[in-house]
């Protein structure tokens, strides 16, 4: 992967917050041996691109760090459900409208049965 990929992943408007999987963490903790588990997006391309510019890291690992980095920004899980304690009322998440919207008052007794039968996430 050339330089220029890299910072044009860094400067997508889609990758402002990196959300990853802890496996994905410890393979990019484990290539650039820093912890990026409090670290934001921006942060970890830059130690990334200054890893590979200073010759610590190879080009296949820095590609390694932004395909993970890239592909944890495409494959985005919404809440099916969401349950509000104080209220006791369960939101469900409508695709149309790209909100969560009412749907019940209930306990969480319901909300864990729709989970259950639905499952969580969209």
């Amino acid at each position: 992967m050339k330089k220029s990929e890299m910072k044009a992943i860094k400067e997508c408007r889609e990758n402002i917050i990196g959300f990853l999987h802890p496996n994905e963490m410890q393979t990019i903790n484990a290539i650039l041996g820093i912890d990026v588990d409090k670290l934001d997006f921006y942060t970890v391309c830059d130690l990334t691109i200054k890893n590979y510019a200073d010759k610590k890291i190879t080009n296949k690992k820095a590609s390694e760090v932004f395909d993970i980095l890239s592909q944890a920004n495409k494959q985005f899980k919404i809440e099916r459900y969401r349950y509000d304690k104080s209220t006791k009322t369960i939101y469900e998440f409508d695709e149309e409208h790209d909100a969560y919207l009412f749907l019940e008052n209930s306990g969480h007794g319901r909300y864990v049965h729709l989970v259950t039968v639905n499952g969580m996430y969209i």
